[in-house]
C-alpha cells in the first residue's frame, strides 16, 4: 500500500521505482549521498510494499558498479544502481563499460542537481547527463520534480528505457528539500495506479542465413561465450550430427566431460600435425566471440574455409574481421536450422583424429605441469576439486588463461567472467555480485594486481556470505605484479619491463583478508591446498587463499609446455 507522501522529490522517486519494479527489476544497489535521498527513503518504503525487492549497499561506487553486473549476469535480469551526484556517478563507467560490451541490462539511476546550480561554482554539481556517452545504450534526463509538471509525462519515456537489453541511464535532479517536511500537504494524491508492465520477448522471425548451410561442407564448431541454456543445446545439436566443438572457459563446456568437446585447443594449437587437421575442415560455425586463445584466433584469421559466427547481439564479433555475422540468438538458430536438410559429409576421420589430440594433452599435461605448488598447478588442482553446484569467476590477464588452457574437465560448474572489455578492476566485486545473485558457492580466481585494485570489494564478500549462507572463496596467485608481460614482447627490455610493465609491489595479502575477516591460508604444495579448497567451501565460509610464486615461474613453464606439444608427432587422421 502507497504511504502519503508530503515531499514531491519523494512522490517522483516512488514513481520511478515502482515502474522499475513492475518491469522486473528486483535487485537495486546504492551508495550513500544526500542528493540521492529521495530515491532512498522512497526505495525503503516500497520494500515494505514488495518484500520480494531486495537491496544492496556499498560505500564505493566503482564497486558498487559492478556488484550490480554480477547480480545481473548471475539472475539473467535488469539490475538498478543509485547515486549522489557528482564524481559518485562517474565511478560507474568502468562498470558501465564492462556491461555495454557484454550486453548485461544495468539501470543506472543519478541524483544531480536542478539546472539552476549548474555552472555556477555550487558544490558536488558536474554536467552528467551525458556522462557516459556511447557506453549506456538509451537515457532519459528527467526534469526537476515540480508541481507545475504532470507526472504523467515522462512515463512512455521511461518505459521505453527499461526495455532496452543493456545499459541506460536515468537522470534525476531533486531541489531541496531532500528529506520529508512536516508541511500538511499530500503530494501523492495524483499519483498514477501501478499500470502492467511488458517485457515480453518478440516472436523471433526467421532470418536470412549468411551462408547456405545447406551446401555438403565439413564442419567444425567453435563455442564462445555461452549461458549453460546454450551450451545443453549445443552439445545436443553436435551428437545429432556428430560435429566436434572446439570449446572455450566460457562456453559452459570447457570443464564439462563430453566426447564432442576438444578441450585442450589452446596448448594444442602450438603443434602444425594438430592445425593441419584443423584445416581439413571446410565450415567453421562460431557461437559468440571473445574468444580467450589467441592461438585459435589466429588460426580462424588464417582460416581458408566458411565462417559463419552466429551471436543474438548487435556489434560485430570478429576481431580478424573475416567471418559473416549472424544476429540470431543460437537457440534461434538451431530451431531454424531443424526446419532445413542437411547432409553434412561425415568428419568421422577428423572427428577421431581430434579426440586423439585431445587425450594426448589430458594424458600428458599432468606430468608436464608437476607435482610442485605453483600458478598452473594450483588452478589445475582448483578445478579438479570443485563442487558441481558451485561457480568459477575466472579473473581477467593470466589467471584466466591458465584455466583455459591446462584446466582438466572434470565437473560442469558454471563459469563467470567479465570478457566484454576484459578489464582487471572490480572483478572481486563482479564476483561477490554473482555470487549474490545466483546464491551458490562460488570460487575467484584473480591475479594480484586485480585483486589490489579492487581490494575493498573484499568488503562485500563477507556481506554477501552472510546473507546467502553460501561459501565464497577467493584465491589470489600473486607473482609480484604483472607477471603476464613475461609472455608478452615487453619482456626483452629486462628492467624497463620489470619496473614499467610489472610494476613489483612486493606485497601479500595477509593483512588485507584480516581486515575484512576473511579466512586466510597460504599453503605450501598442493595437499595443503587441497585442504584448504575443502574448507573454504564449508557453507557460509569466506576465505582468501594465497599462492605466491617468483614473476618469472609460470611464464617460463608456459614456455616448455609449449615447447613439448609443438614438438610432438600426435595422432594422425
Amino acid at each position: 500500500m502507497r504511504r502519503p507522501f508530503s515531499n514531491i522529490n519523494q512522490v517522483w522517486s516512488w514513481l520511478l521505482l515502482e515502474r522499475l519494479y513492475g518491469s522486473g527489476v528486483r535487485h537495486i544497489c546504492l551508495a550513500p549521498g544526500s542528493r540521492s535521498a529521495p530515491l532512498v527513503l522512497a526505495l525503503v518504503e516500497l520494500g515494505k510494499t514488495y518484500p520480494d525487492l531486495i537491496l544492496h549497499t556499498h560505500f564505493d561506487e566503482r564497486g558498487l558498479g559492478f556488484l550490480a553486473l554480477g547480480l545481473s549476469k548471475a539472475s539473467a535480469q535488469a539490475v538498478a544502481v543509485i547515486t549522489t551526484s557528482g564524481t559518485a556517478v562517474a565511478n560507474l563507467l568502468p562498470a558501465v563499460i564492462e556491461a555495454r560490451h557484454s550486453h548485461v541490462p544495468l539501470i543506472l539511476i543519478s541524483a544531480d542537481r536542478p539546472d539552476e546550480l549548474l555552472d555556477c561554482g555550487a558544490n558536488q554539481a558536474i554536467a552528467q547527463q551525458q556522462l557516459f556517452g556511447a557506453q549506456v545504450l538509451d537515457r532519459l534526463s528527467l526534469p526537476a520534480p515540480d508541481s507545475d509538471i504532470a507526472i504523467h509525462s515522462w512515463l512512455p519515456a521511461l518505459d521505453r528505457l527499461l526495455r532496452t537489453q543493456g545499459p541506460v541511464h536515468i537522470n534525476c535532479p531533486f531541489r531541496e528539500p531532500l528529506y520529508p517536511t512536516e508541511a500538511e500537504q499530500d503530494f501523492s494524491a495524483g499519483l498514477p495506479a501501478r499500470m502492467a508492465f511488458s517485457r515480453s520477448r518478440p516472436t523471433p522471425r526467421p532470418v536470412t542465413p549468411a551462408l547456405d548451410l545447406t551446401v555438403a561442407r565439413k564442419t567444425l564448431i567453435v563455442a564462445g561465450q555461452l549461458s549453460s541454456a546454450d551450451a545443453d543445446r549445443l552439445v545436443a545439436f553436435c551428437q545429432r550430427y556428430r560435429l566436434p566443438i572446439l570449446a572455450d572457459l566460457s562456453s559452459q563446456l570447457r570443464l564439462r566431460p563430453s566426447d564432442w568437446v576438444i578441450h585442450y585447443v589452446d596448448i594444442l594449437c602450438n603443434n602444425a600435425d594438430f592445425v593441419q587437421t584443423l584445416n581439413r575442415f571446410e565450415r567453421v560455425i562460431q557461437f559468440s566471440g571473445r574468444l580467450i586463445s589467441k592461438r585459435l584466433l589466429n588460426w580462424l584469421g588464417a582460416f581458408s574455409g566458411e565462417h559463419l559466427l552466429v551471436d543474438g547481439h548487435t556489434g560485430y564479433l570478429d576481431p580478424n574481421r573475416r567471418a559473416l555475422q549472424q544476429q540470431q540468438t543460437l537457440a534461434d538458430f538451431l530451431l531454424q536450422l531443424a526446419e532445413v536438410p542437411l547432409s553434412w559429409p561425415s568428419c568421422q576421420v577428423e572427428v577421431a583424429a581430434l579426440h586423439a589430440w585431445n587425450a594426448v594433452a589430458a594424458t600428458q599435461l599432468p606430468a608436464l605441469i608437476g607435482a610442485e605448488l605453483n600458478e598452473i598447478s594450483a588452478v589445475t588442482h582448483l578445478a579438479q576439486n570443485l563442487p558441481g553446484a558451485c561457480q568459477l569467476f575466472a579473473g581477467n590477464s593470466l589467471s584466466i588463461r591458465l584455466l583455459d588452457m591446462y584446466a582438466a574437465p572434470t565437473a560442469p560448474v558454471r563459469v563467470f567472467s567479465n570478457r566484454g572489455a576484459s578489464g582487471i578492476d572490480g572483478l572481486i566485486a563482479t564476483a561477490a555480485g554473482v555470487a549474490a545473485g545466483a546464491n551458490k558457492p562460488l570460487v575467484l580466481v584473480i591475479g594480484d594486481t586485480s585483486a589490489l585494485y579492487d581490494l575493498n570489494s573484499l568488503a562485500l564478500v563477507n556481506r554477501v556470505a552472510a546473507r546467502t549462507g553460501q561459501a565464497i572463496l577467493v584465491l589470489v596467485l600473486n607473482n609480484n605484479g604483472g607477471a603476464i608481460f613475461n609472455l608478452l614482447p615487453a619482456a626483452q627490455f629486462g628492467t624497463t619491463q620489470r619496473d614499467y610493465f610489472q610494476c613489483p609491489h612486493d606485497l601479500d595479502f595477509a593483512a588485507a583478508a584480516a581486515q575484512f575477516r576473511l579466512a586466510y591460508a597460504r599453503p605450501s604444495s598442493l595437499s595443503e591446498l587441497v585442504e584448504q579448497i575443502r574448507l573454504a567451501l564449508l557453507p557460509g565460509t569466506t576465505s582468501l587463499i594465497e599462492i605466491q610464486v617468483p614473476a618469472a615461474q609460470s611464464s617460463q613453464q608456459i614456455g616448455q609446455i609449449n615447447r613439448h606439444f609443438a614438438q610432438l608427432t600426435g595422432p594422425v587422421a
